[in-house]
């Protein structure tokens, strides 16, 4: 491209005007914010403690998988002072 033609089309790019260019400034930045809420709604009820209630046999988790039976291993960390007993299926 020569000089003039990137010129004439800063010139263009410049003339744009959007209306209520606050108000979708405002909109695309609420957006974001519940983007991210939505990621943090999901990672803390995909938690194993908060998720382990609703297990049952014969609820379906997902398309052709059901649950058999329910299977608890408890894993007590005797070295640190945490006293939270971790579930795994």
């Amino acid at each position: 491209m020569c000089s003039a033609e990137v010129k004439t089309l800063e010139v263009s790019h410049n003339a744009i005007e959007i209306p209520n260019e606050e108000q979708i400034a405002s909109y695309h930045k609420i957006r974001q914010q519940l983007d991210v809420l939505g990621k943090n709604l999901l990672s803390y009820i995909q938690k194993p403690q908060y998720l382990l209630p609703f297990l049952q046999p014969g609820r379906l988790i997902k398309v052709w998988q059901f649950i058999m039976s329910e299977k608890f291993v408890f894993c007590n960390n005797n070295n640190n002072n945490n006293t939270n007993n971790t579930k795994f299926i």
